[in-house]
């Protein structure tokens, strides 16, 4: 941070939801931290991956036995916080990148919100639609 090479920072999302038993029950966001690891090391040093929100909102997975949802307030109230103290410490370019379905929506629609009480310049996506071109 203080040599002014730190531009930006992913927040990984996924979800703790079943998965069958063929795949982890964190699958979702150790795919979006491994990804964003991966953008991570092609920008360096340029770009920090902040630790992920593992927990995500998947209610419609409960009747499976370890799914662990959240709220959709929830999901969005964590973010914000995660995304203003990035900013408190001088992250002024931030991509959240989602590895869970159920996450997108709830992740999109307080965007606008978010960027406009941020003041900063903030990107959310899902990992499938490849990384947005303003990142």
């Amino acid at each position: 941070m203080k040599a002014g090479t730190l531009k930006a920072a992913i927040l990984p999302t996924g979800s703790v939801e079943q998965h069958n038993e063929h795949m982890a029950m964190v699958a979702d966001v150790a795919i979006s931290t491994l990804i964003s690891q991966q953008i991570a090391l092609q920008l360096y040093p340029n770009v920090v991956v902040a630790p992920p929100s593992p927990c995500g909102y998947a209610p419609y997975h409960m009747a499976r036995k370890g799914t662990i949802t959240l709220r959709k307030e929830t999901l969005q109230a964590y973010v914000l916080d995660v995304l203003e103290s990035l900013k408190a410490h001088g992250i002024q370019t931030i991509l959240v990148l989602n590895g869970h379905g159920g996450n997108h929506a709830p992740l999109l629609e307080p965007l606008d919100a978010w960027r406009e009480k941020l003041g900063i310049t903030l990107e959310v996506d899902s990992y499938w639609n490849g990384i947005p071109k303003e990142f």
